[in-house]
């Protein structure tokens, strides 16, 4: 999983469990998509995008998103053992962690939230002197 495409320092990880309060949580429709889909598709208009699925979820995510990005949650111990997971096959910079059930999220705010963060990084050195 090299950075390559997209934002070159950033890839953005979505964790997708087993759904034991919510049954098939991701898969709820909301506004005619499948809950976790709405996100996806925010995220992958501005950084690679992995999705860490439950064994459970991963027919189905495949099926769905007919994408290699997807990482199967081998520890099964929740969103912890997802960013693991998903970090130490990684060689980017930073790591986008993003739940599959927030379907509000504002390409626009994440982008702001990434610039201004790239910025202090970039700069860091002339701002604490």
């Amino acid at each position: 999983m090299n950075c390559d495409e997209g934002n070159s320092s950033i890839f953005a990880v979505m964790p997708i469990g087993k759904s034991t309060r919510i049954k098939e949580k991701p898969f709820v429709k909301f506004n005619g998509k499948f809950l976790f889909l709405n996100g996806y598709e925010i995220l992958s208009k501005i950084f690679p995008v992995f999705v860490v699925c439950h064994t459970d979820a991963e027919e189905k995510i495949r099926e769905i998103l007919k994408d290699d990005n997807i990482i199967i949650d081998t520890l099964n111990i929740g969103p912890l053992g997802a960013l693991y997971l998903a970090a130490k096959g990684m060689t980017c910079d930073y790591i986008f962690f993003v739940g599959c059930d927030m379907p509000f999220l504002n390409s626009v705010k994440i982008k702001f939230i990434i610039s201004n963060f790239i910025f202090k990084q970039i700069f860091k050195k002339y701002l604490t002197n």
